[in-house]
C-alpha cells in the first residue's frame, strides 16, 4: 500500500489542500505516460518514520502533470518533479530523483510539532 495519496482530479486536490493546510504537502508531479515515482516509496516511508508527529506534519501525494494543480505544469522532462507546499505556497520544487535534496527540503520545511504531541511523547 502506498503512503502517497493519489490525486485524481482538481476537486480532490482542493479538498486535500484545504484539509491539510497545517501540513507540508510533498507532491510527486508525474508525466501521464510514466505514472508516479514508485522507486521513492521506501524513502517516503523512512522519512515519515523519522519525523516525530509525522501524521500531523507531512502528507505525501502524487498528481499527473496534466491536472495542472496550482498551475504546476509539465516540466518538459521525463524526470519526476517533486513540489512541496506549505500554507498553500510552494516552498520547494525539485526536478529529478535527488533523495538528499528531497529529504533536506522536506525536513527544512516541516511545520513545528503541536504542543499536545510533545506531551504525548
Amino acid at each position: 500500500m502506498s503512503l502517497a495519496v493519489a490525486i485524481k482530479d482538481l476537486d480532490q486536490w482542493a479538498h486535500v489542500k484545504e484539509t491539510n493546510v497545517e501540513k507540508l504537502l510533498v507532491v510527486d508531479v508525474y508525466q501521464e505516460w510514466c505514472g508516479p515515482c514508485r522507486i521513492l516509496e521506501p524513502t517516503y516511508k523512512r522519512i515519515f518514520a523519522e519525523i516525530p508527529g509525522a501524521d500531523s506534519r507531512v502528507l505525501f501525494a502524487s498528481a499527473c502533470a496534466v491536472l495542472k494543480i496550482d498551475n504546476i505544469t509539465d516540466n518538459g522532462s521525463c524526470k519526476p518533479r517533486f513540489v512541496l507546499l506549505r500554507d498553500k505556497k510552494i516552498v520547494g520544487d525539485i526536478v529529478g530523483v535527488n533523495v538528499p535534496t528531497l529529504e533536506a527540503t522536506i525536513k527544512g520545511n516541516l511545520p513545528a510539532r503541536k504542543a499536545e504531541e510533545d506531551n504525548d511523547s
